[in-house]
């Protein structure tokens, strides 16, 4: 929490308020990834001592499912940020809204970051991700010390947001390195839920243009979006099934 630390030095306690009540909702959305990987870890343990190309395509199938997790959620969020913080914390935490936008971005990029974590475990390389935390670390207290006494409690959120992307993109060369990924086949094997979430942006815009409310949009949001991921038959009952069946069953 080293920007809640800078930001209460640098600005003001209002200042805090606003960033922390953004972050306490984003940072609660970390139990999706953490929970996913959990569940995923012993198969990718595995299968890196097993089968390197198993190990592989169980850590795209990981960076897939938690983008199409990820992505809406950041998309989505820009348009009803400020309507939930609202809800949960009241008018005046209103100006968090966007803070509590920029925040979605940073968790969506955390939950690559976190499965990149697991997957440096498995393959016996948690050494990378101490000396990136290390480094973020730096690079986190020196990017604060630039954007928050110009943006404020926004300007920490850009911060962290952008700390994240770096901290992703060292793990995701190295991991790409270590297990000879060429960048052509990780591009590949990564596109296709940005083309999804690229079809489904359109749909979000004329959604919040023709619901009367935010939760209705949230409701018809999340049901446009399933009916998109089964229609490209990405996802499919028998999937969910039978992974619902490994996370209550063999994942325990």
């Amino acid at each position: 929490k080293l920007d809640v630390l800078m930001l209460s030095k640098m600005r003001n306690f209002t200042e805090v308020g606003y960033y922390s009540v953004a972050a306490r909702f984003s940072d609660s959305l970390m139990l999706i990834a953490t929970s996913l990987m959990a569940s995923f870890f012993p198969i990718l343990s595995q299968a890196f001592k097993e089968d390197r190309v198993q190990c592989e395509n169980l850590v795209f199938k990981a960076f897939n499912v938690l983008l199409l997790i990820g992505l809406p959620m950041a998309i989505g969020g820009a348009f009803v940020s400020k309507d939930v913080i609202v809800l949960f914390f009241g008018p005046q935490f209103a100006p968090a809204g966007l803070t509590l936008s920029i925040l979605l971005c940073y968790t969506m990029m955390s939950f690559i970051s976190i499965a990149l974590v697991n997957v440096l475990i498995a393959c016996g390389r948690q050494i990378v991700d101490t000396w990136v935390s290390l480094l973020l670390a730096c690079t986190n207290f020196a990017t604060n010390l630039v954007l928050i006494p110009a943006y404020g409690y926004n300007g920490a959120a850009v911060s962290i947001f952008a700390n994240e992307i770096f901290d992703m993109g060292i793990m995701l060369v190295y991991l790409a390195y270590f297990l000879k990924i060429p960048a052509g086949v990780l591009a590949r094997r990564l596109a296709l839920p940005f083309k999804v979430n690229a079809i489904f942006l359109p749909t979000l815009l004329v959604l919040r243009i023709v619901t009367p409310s935010w939760v209705l949009f949230v409701f018809f949001a999340l049901i446009a979006y399933a009916l998109l991921l089964f229609g490209a038959r990405i996802v499919s009952v028998n999937l969910v099934r039978s992974y619902m069946g490994y996370v209550f069953n063999e994942g325990r």
